[in-house]
């Protein structure tokens, strides 16, 4: 029998196994867009942001007056875009000197 402390920190590291997967393959993307189109990397990022924000329109749309689906999420457009956005916020405000890192290649 799990605990009720036991269960968060089984969820709390599969959300941080997810975060780090998902964090990669945007990353790549990034990278490989980048190096493909010759678009600057603020050009990319904004394409990067339009793609979740159209992610969103479409598994929302997919999820109203959807009782098949068994996660019960039921989509609120104005307060699930602003927790998007605090989450870009909160994301990119922690390295605002990028300085420190070492460059591993060409974008």
């Amino acid at each position: 029998m799990q605990f009720k402390g036991e269960y968060k920190d089984v969820l709390e590291t599969r959300e941080a196994m997810a975060r780090e997967k998902m964090r990669h393959a945007v990353l790549c993307a990034f990278c490989h867009v980048v190096q493909t189109t010759g678009l600057k990397p603020m050009a990319v990022l904004g394409l990067a942001a339009s793609a979740i924000g159209a992610i969103y329109k479409d598994v929302a749309t997919a999820h109203i007056c959807n009782d098949d689906c068994p996660c019960g999420w039921e989509p609120q457009t104005d307060p699930d875009i602003e927790a998007l956005q605090r989450a870009i916020a909160m994301e990119a405000k922690q390295y605002t000197d990028l300085r420190w890192l070492k460059v591993a290649g060409k974008a």
